[in-house]
């Protein structure tokens, strides 16, 4: 857009593209993009609804994969740690605004030279992204991180996919990830009424010291309601409260998992005494 006058022939060439597209797709584009686009759309009278559209955010996909081990996203923190390389002279994008109104002011189109590679690249690596995306998605063992491939996990756990995301689970080794990949597969075992396979992961965490209190409480109900055995049921309860305490202090038994351990042991103590 050389000037302000030209902005509804620039918003008339994005509606094109954009009819002609079967799918959007940004970075952070849902809080950022399309919101700023539709805005401009509605001050020049533009008929179109830009969130109709199907859009791809990567922003949040990648955060799915990656924020375990990176913490923020940044497209720019994804170049630097996901394809290993940093751009060099590159205009910050946060000083792109003050460079085109300094282009308007003077009409130089030298000014917009810096803009436009950094744009460029921005829409280089959103495609790198992508398909590097793509791929751990198909292939998640070619994670080269194992906080990866534990998000993927998570990624398979919440879509339904309870084999992949086993898969993706029994293959983390690292201590960062060993024993919490574990504790989520010992979960989807029990909610699947894998009871042998659930109880065993659950006995491993416990032995080597647990990592939740959520730890105690599955046990106990796998042995509670699951394999009839209250007496043992209530000798895990009691454990967990003795782990929520040397944890938090007085401070636990204001902790909701130490209530439900609480409550579980004194009606599991009636229980087992009815069983005897």
């Amino acid at each position: 857009m050389r000037d302000y006058p030209q902005e509804p022939l620039l918003l008339d060439d994005f509606l094109t593209r954009a009819e002609d597209s079967e799918l959007l797709v940004t970075y952070n584009g849902a809080s950022f993009d399309l919101p700023l686009l539709q805005s401009r759309l509605t001050v020049n009278r533009k008929r179109a609804d830009l969130m109709e559209k199907p859009h791809l955010d990567l922003l949040h996909a990648a955060r799915r994969v990656f924020k375990l081990r990176l913490g923020r996203c940044p497209l720019s923190r994804m170049e630097e740690m996901v394809f290993g390389f940093t751009r060099e002279h590159d205009l910050p994008g946060a000083l792109v605004p003050e460079r085109y109104f300094s282009y308007l002011k003077e009409q130089d189109e030298a000014l917009l030279r810096d803009v436009l590679d950094h744009n460029r690249q921005d829409i280089l690596t959103l495609a790198m992204l992508y398909l590097r995306l793509a791929a751990l998605h198909a292939r998640p063992h070619e994670a080269e991180h194992q906080q990866d491939l534990f998000s993927l996990g998570r990624l398979f756990e919440r879509g339904g996919d309870a084999q992949r995301a086993i898969s993706c689970y029994k293959a983390c080794s690292d201590k960062d990830v060993r024993e919490i990949a574990r504790l989520r597969m010992a979960e989807i075992y029990r909610r699947q009424r894998m009871d042998e396979q659930a109880a065993s992961e659950y006995e491993q965490l416990r032995a080597q010291g647990a990592i939740s209190p959520r730890v105690y409480i599955s046990l106990a109900k796998i042995y509670e309601h699951r394999f009839r055995d209250p007496a043992r049921a209530l000798e895990i309860a009691r454990q967990g409260m003795i782990y929520c305490y040397e944890r938090r202090g007085q401070d636990a038994l204001n902790d909701p998992d130490f209530q439900d351990l609480e409550k579980r042991s004194l009606r599991l103590i009636r229980k087992a005494e009815k069983s005897t």
